[in-house]
């Protein structure tokens, strides 16, 4: 039989169209090479005309086994921006949101230089769609040195603006943003150093919140200490 009949008889039974076409194109060019390469062509069509049962043997997929339906339910935690619920709506036009700063311990060094940098946080809780916000902190400013005022985690995508006058122991803050923050968190983050063995008190003496339909949210205001030794 010619290598051409030969091909033939193998792609009928092969019965794949891709390597029909392969295997066609393969005999075109070996009939024209030589005996050699015609014997070898012919023994390469019978084997793929008459495949080993074994080694072209296709094993059944296993059905992938049924999983236990779970019985626990999954926990979500709400962040402090997250829109907030009806409930935490009612309770937040029964209770006013607060504003206090935090009480921080720092200790004193040998010296002014060596005296490490300390930090505390302005809190507020029970926010509800605060969009403006408006404080001014008063602190000993010979007790403390203050360093830095920055932005908490509530108020870290809203416009923020810090100013510390020293000589007069006043911290200025104001944030403003679109979407309002809901819940409890950090306003400001107040870096400082202690100058003495004493304590300072940290008074809001200014609070304004505004709320996303501009209006004036009602607000508590507790103080805070910074103490050193």
């Amino acid at each position: 039989m010619s290598i051409r009949k030969k091909c033939t008889a193998g792609l009928t039974r092969f019965g794949r169209p891709e390597m029909a076409v392969f295997l066609l194109f393969a005999c075109v060019v070996l009939s024209g090479c030589g005996g050699d390469l015609t014997g070898q062509a012919s023994g390469l069509l019978e084997k793929s005309a008459n495949p080993d049962p074994v080694g072209t043997s296709v094993a059944k997929p296993t059905p992938p086994r049924a999983r236990p339906a779970s019985t626990v339910r999954p926990v979500t935690i709400p962040r402090a921006t997250d829109p907030p619920s009806s409930r935490q709506r009612t309770a937040a036009a029964i209770q006013p949101a607060m504003v206090r700063p935090l009480s921080k311990f720092a200790r004193l060094g040998q010296s002014r230089e060596s005296t490490k940098a300390a930090k505390t946080s302005i809190k507020i809780s029970n926010a509800l769609a605060v969009t403006g916000i408006h404080l001014q902190l008063k602190y000993d400013p010979e007790a403390v040195a203050m360093l830095d005022v920055g932005p908490g985690n509530l108020t870290e995508a809203l416009v923020f603006v810090g100013n510390i006058d020293s000589d007069k122991g006043l911290v200025s803050i104001a944030a403003v943003g679109i979407e309002g923050v809901n819940g409890t968190g950090q306003i400001a983050v107040l870096e400082f150093k202690p100058l003495k063995k004493s304590y300072s008190k940290i008074e809001v003496v200014e609070l304004e919140l505004v709320n996303e339909d501009l209006k004036q949210v009602r607000a508590q205001r507790r103080y805070g200490r910074i103490y050193s030794r």
